[in-house]
């Protein structure tokens, strides 16, 4: 099961998580290219703005709290998947914290609210056009597992109905649907079953479903599975 988010092919997205799994990455892309060094079409640098922030006194500093804050942080074993604090399950699935899953309705709609505001991090609205680079190293890697007769299938993570709405109404999001559209394509060219949508109507979910804009409630995810 492969979550399908739309910032996948954005070249201009901001995220940079997936670095913790870069030597991964660039070995699977030359797998898949059959190149024996990492480059074009796969390769993509560090932003220069994000070296800059390097020599940011509040980013320096801030830093620094946050390095003193986790190296003082104690883990503890649990037998429990529901705790205080965030939790994280032999199977790699997260439990959000009690604080996460017991936010008022109105917070949580207002989370969804700044998201919009703040542009989802910018990984959605620097979006302008569909990724060329992405998109052929997304073809390619679906197509390596189904070489292995390993079955595929699409996960489409809904979004708040406050955040879909305006990726259907904002001009500058509008890419972000038309990624959809190229995924479901996809999908049923090379027969690979798709489960949700980013409509989250389209699951029967509603606001209450949802912890902020972008991530569900247990009780939501059970409703899209269930439905297939």
């Amino acid at each position: 099961i492969i979550g399908i988010d739309p910032w996948i092919l954005n070249d201009k997205n901001d995220l940079n998580s997936w670095r913790t799994l870069e030597s991964e990455y660039y070995s699977m892309a030359n797998i898949l290219f059959n190149a024996k060094t990492p480059q074009y079409p796969y390769f993509k640098p560090i932003p220069l703005r994000n070296l800059k922030a390097l020599f940011y006194y509040k980013y320096f500093t801030s830093s620094l709290q946050y390095l003193r804050k986790n190296i003082a942080m104690d883990y503890e074993i649990t037998n429990k998947r529901e705790n205080l604090g965030t939790t994280i399950s032999p199977d790699g699935s997260l439990t959000y914290s009690a604080k996460t899953r017991n936010l008022t309705q109105e917070l949580v709609d207002l989370k969804a609210k700044s998201i919009i505001e703040n542009d989802e991090g910018k990984s959605l609205s620097n979006y302008t056009a569909l990724s060329e680079r992405y998109s052929l190293i997304f073809e390619k890697f679906i197509k390596h597992v189904q070489n292995k007769n390993i079955k595929v299938v699409f996960y489409f993570p809904p979004f708040h109905p406050t955040v879909y709405q305006t990726l259907k109404t904002a001009k500058k999001y509008k890419v972000s649907l038309e990624a959809e559209a190229y995924f479901k394509e996809f999908a049923l060219k090379n027969k690979i079953k798709i489960i949700g949508s980013y409509n989250p109507l389209s699951n029967n979910l509603a606001s209450n479903d949802f912890v902020d804009g972008v991530h569900i409630r247990e009780n939501g995810i059970k409703e899209i599975f269930s439905q297939h």
